[in-house]
Parts: structure tokens; sequence; C-alpha cells
């Protein structure tokens, strides 16, 4: 049976704030086999240091007593070393059946907009966060919920308004009202339709590796450029296309290799590569004004 120990100092819960980390709430034990290691895999992260940021400790006995008693994970079985996250009680105000996995810098100052949407995601349990269905319905969802919180006026993604048009990347309609929107945000899915709207600030692919990117920025990829200029043209692509929200850059020896992202759970459980797509395109979030 594993050895509970417990620690003669305890660590905060959740895990204190520093200076370049803040606790973002992760719920667990909803996939079989998960653990820390296989979290970490899936966020970019070292284990060891995701364990040391929860629990301040490396020692076994110490995060099995942790993990009974701030996770709320079922006491293990005979002859189990180590207490599995399968089966914790969620509790969203005990913050229970959850850990925390650590973002980086504060959200920036004025950009409350994006920082609400990253917020309530953040906010969800692992199967609000991936709630399948059509990609650029769940970043518009996303994004509505953010914009009732703080005061912003979206437009509908209707395909009869041109807003909804352009987020929706609605080509081949039976009039030319497609042609009658700006080239420049044409097939650049929810990320021209919020600067066309003027609630958003486009960012190009260049800036956005660049690091100019904030949280909670919408983002529109082609497999291809030349797929784009079909949207943008009015023409269907012979590729395909997704459409998604920015939470963060993903590091490595301080270069920027990728980021993390909110989708309907195609690719928003993983580190989204930049070289994943050929065409990217995206923008930060404002309040219009």
């Amino acid at each position: 049976m594993a050895t509970i120990q417990e620690p003669a100092r305890k660590a905060p819960w959740p895990p204190a704030p520093t200076t370049d980390q803040q606790p973002v709430p992760y719920q667990v034990g909803q996939k079989e086999g998960e653990t820390f290691a296989s979290i970490a895999k899936d966020h970019g992260l070292d284990a060891k240091e995701l364990i040391r940021f929860n629990f301040g400790t490396l020692k076994s006995a110490e995060i099995n007593w942790y993990l009974v008693n701030y996770v709320q994970c079922p006491r293990p079985s005979r002859g189990q070393k180590y207490v599995h996250f399968r089966g914790a009680t969620y509790d969203a105000a005990k913050k229970s059946g959850m850990i925390f996995l650590p973002t980086g810098a504060p959200q920036p100052q004025g950009n409350g907009f994006g920082n609400k949407v990253v917020e309530l995601y953040n906010a969800l349990s692992n199967s609000e966060k991936y709630p399948n269905g059509l990609c650029y319905q769940i970043a518009y969802n996303r994004v509505k919920a953010a914009a009732i919180q703080v005061g912003v006026a979206l437009p509908s993604l209707s395909s009869r308004t041109s807003f909804g048009r352009l987020w929706g990347s609605f080509i081949n309609t039976k009039t030319n009202s497609w042609f009658n929107l700006p080239e420049k945000y044409r097939g650049k899915g929810a990320a021209g339709a919020m600067a066309y709207a003027k609630l958003g600030t486009l960012v190009e692919q260049q800036g956005i590796w660049a690091g100019n990117l904030k949280p909670g920025a919408v983002i529109q990829t082609w497999s291809t450029k030349s797929n784009y200029e079909l949207v943008r043209d009015n023409k269907r692509p012979r590729g395909i296309g997704h459409s998604f929200i920015f939470l963060r850059y993903s590091t490595s020896g301080g270069n920027i290799v990728g980021m993390h992202i909110a989708d309907q759970g195609y690719q928003g459980r993983n580190v989204l590569s930049r070289g994943h797509w050929g065409y990217w395109v995206g923008a930060n979030l404002v309040k219009g004004g």
C-alpha cells in the first residue's frame, strides 16, 4: 500500500502565485491512466516542476498525502504504490478534483476583453473545455460569453450579417455579398470579423511568431496560404482551416515554438507547433469605440 506522510509544513492550496507564474485550475481524474507526467507532456511542462509547483515537494509519501487530502483522490488499495487521479472528487468551490498549471506572467494590463476569455476558459471542467462541435462556433461562444461580462456588444454569427460571413468564412453565397466585404478581412475568419467590427486588431503571421498575440486573441489558420487566398477570393479551399482561441505561447530555450490554444478538442489538448499550419492570422481583442 502507498506510503502517506503528512508534511510538517503544508503547502498552500491553491498554490501561491509568484511574480512570473499564476496557478490555473486543471480538472483531473477524467482519463484512465492520467498522471503528472502525461499532463505535463500535454502542456509543454516538466513533470517534476509541475509537482513542485503544486505541492512544494518531490517526496512521494508527501505527494500521496496531498493527492488524498487536497485533490481528494481515492485512498490507495492494497499493493498500490502511488495515489491515482482516477476517481478524484471534483468540487470547484473546495478546489478539489484538480491540480494547478503554472501560466506565464500575470495577464497584460489593457487586455480586459481577452483576459476575460481566458479566465472563463480556465474555470471550465475538462469536459467543458473540449465540447466537440464546429470550431468557429465554439470560438464564437467563448468570445460571446466574455463579451457579455465586459460589456461588449458582439455582433451575431448569422450568415446573413457581414460579421457572421467573415467569422464563419461563409463563401459561395447566391449573391456577390462576399465581394462587398473588404478584401483585407476576407478569409481571415474570426480575426477578420473582429477587426472588421473594430473589436480586434489584426496580427499577421510574422507578428504572431514575434510574440505579439495577447491572451484571448482569436486565430484563423489554413493548411496553406493558397487555401487562404482561395477563400478570400470566394473559392472553395483544397485543404482545411481551423478557428480557435490563443491562450499563451510555448517556448523552448527562449524561443517561441508553439502555443496553447482553446478549441473544441481537435488540437487544444496539446501544444500547437508553429509549423503545423501553413497560414496563420490572429486578432487581439479590444472593446471597440
